[in-house]
């Protein structure tokens, strides 16, 4: 069997191109595949055909003209996969052309945003109708996509986090600064994620416990207000270096600075029709047996067990997250029993397990 895929990058560095990257590597040990994609990115694991157009400037011609390069080049496969949802009209349109059977990937927030545009909603609900299977990967990205179409051909496949996660080597690990807490949060600096709630609960922590520790963030900044909206709540709380910004870093730092920090902090919200699909930096905590503070936002959920591998907050309560995070630093052995049972459950969250589930959709 072949099969041809449809994502906007192979980079490993963005959400997207990881999910993607990881996906498709695990799916060529099962099937034979022919990814395409809209921005090249050199990489020695998958090669990649830059067919589509960027998926932030398409227009309606551009996606007639890439569904037409995309049927000529996947003429040889059996079926079409979208795993990025800025490509649902490509993908239907170019199955379409060859009479071909296609997969649309939920993630998200991109693939309901479509369903609240008065000029295409109709056109992405007849793509999700036809579709052979519509994989969501959260319960919460399936009910939100139910809410707004009804659908009877949709599927729950959780995704995974990456082979080298599973063999951690703890040992080596020293803190730089031993006796000083680390709380620890990976994602794009960016209202969704709320790290104004987490900053403030922080800092509230801090002030009522005077306890010696430090937040630090890693992620992109995506906007350059939000960060600003940050720095006034450093300075209002005076916590100067406290809370430390790292920008990108590469895989060896992050997984360094997993495996030092103490918790796990993110508490994403849901901003209009835009969500948290899943968390896959909750699992790469896990893997390095971190506790989690994470609110009940989203597809999270479905990554945090509540009392059992972290704490699920409510979204955009401050007070929650630091009464959180207060219990955890307090309480030694409870972090550790939540981590201990966070680098368990953890290992049901391989991409070799979904890459094995979504090739049996494609089998069916």
């Amino acid at each position: 069997m072949k099969v041809g895929i449809l994502t906007s990058t192979l980079d490993p560095h963005c959400g997207m191109g990881n999910f993607s990257l990881n996906m498709a590597i695990h799916l060529s040990k099962l099937v034979q595949v022919s990814v395409v994609v809209s921005e090249e990115y050199e990489q020695d694991a998958l090669q990649a055909k830059k067919l589509l157009s960027r998926r932030h400037a398409a227009t309606i011609f551009n996606t007639i003209d890439d569904a037409h390069k995309v049927a000529k080049y996947t003429g040889d496969c059996d079926l079409i996969h979208c795993i990025d949802e800025n490509y649902i009209l490509v993908t239907t349109l170019a199955a379409r052309l060859q009479n071909k059977q296609y997969i649309l990937h939920s993630i998200g927030t991109y693939s309901i945003l479509p369903l609240h545009k008065s000029l295409v909603k109709h056109l992405y609900k007849r793509c999700f109708k036809g579709a052979k299977k519509v994989i969501c990967i959260s319960n919460y990205t399936k009910t939100e996509l139910l809410k707004r179409v009804q659908l009877h051909n949709t599927e729950i496949i959780f995704p995974g986090i990456a082979d080298e996660y599973f063999t951690i080597g703890r040992s080596e690990i020293t803190k730089e600064e031993p006796g000083e807490l680390i709380i620890l949060s990976v994602g794009e600096v960016k209202g969704r994620k709320g790290y104004d709630v987490s900053i403030e609960a922080f800092a509230k922590v801090k002030q009522k416990t005077g306890r010696k520790m430090k937040y630090y963030i890693i992620g992109a900044e995506v906007s350059a207000g939000f960060r600003h909206y940050l720095d006034t709540i450093i300075r209002k709380y005076e916590l100067g270096n406290d809370v430390v910004f790292l920008g990108n870093v590469t895989d060896a730092e992050l997984k360094k600075w997993y495996a030092q920090c103490d918790i796990f902090m993110l508490t994403p919200r849901v901003t209009e029709h835009n969500f948290e699909g899943f968390g896959l930096v909750f699992l790469e905590a896990a893997a390095y047996g971190k506790p989690a503070i994470a609110s009940s936002s989203g597809g999270v959920v479905d990554a945090v067990e509540d009392g059992v591998t972290g704490i699920i907050v409510p979204e955009n309560n401050s007070d929650s997250t630091a009464q959180a995070l207060e219990d955890l630093i307090h309480d030694e052995a409870k972090r550790q029993k939540m981590g201990e049972n966070a680098s368990k459950r953890v290992k049901e969250f391989s991409w070799d397990k979904c890459a094995q589930e979504i090739v049996q959709i494609y089998r069916e």
